[in-house]
């Protein structure tokens, strides 16, 4: 199945949304997205999928990385989170019940 909880992905049996929606949800939540294995990826794919991660957020930093080396000063203490704006966005009040 498509759904995440036919997959075995630990979602709640009631979880309807598909593999699609949770990616799409996690994109739109994000406040920092870190592409890894860029090394592997042409520079025109590479564009592409950014300016559609922008268009589902366009907020959110992107990180590209190759190998999974990411500085670790992007990633902790950097204060972008935002309870106000997280509680706005679409869902939100749904995923805590």
């Amino acid at each position: 199945g498509h759904r995440l909880c036919d997959r075995s992905l630990g979602a709640e049996e009631t979880d309807e949304r598909s593999i699609t929606q949770l990616l799409v949800d996690q994109v739109e939540c994000a406040n920092l997205i870190v592409l890894n294995k860029m090394d592997l990826v042409k520079e025109r794919n590479a564009t592409h999928l950014e300016g559609l991660l922008r268009k589902l957020n366009p907020k959110a930093k992107i990180i590209h990385s190759s190998f999974g080396r990411v500085d670790v000063k992007l990633l902790l203490n950097t204060r972008s989170f935002d309870m106000a704006e997280a509680e706005q966005m679409p869902g939100w009040y749904q995923e805590l019940q």
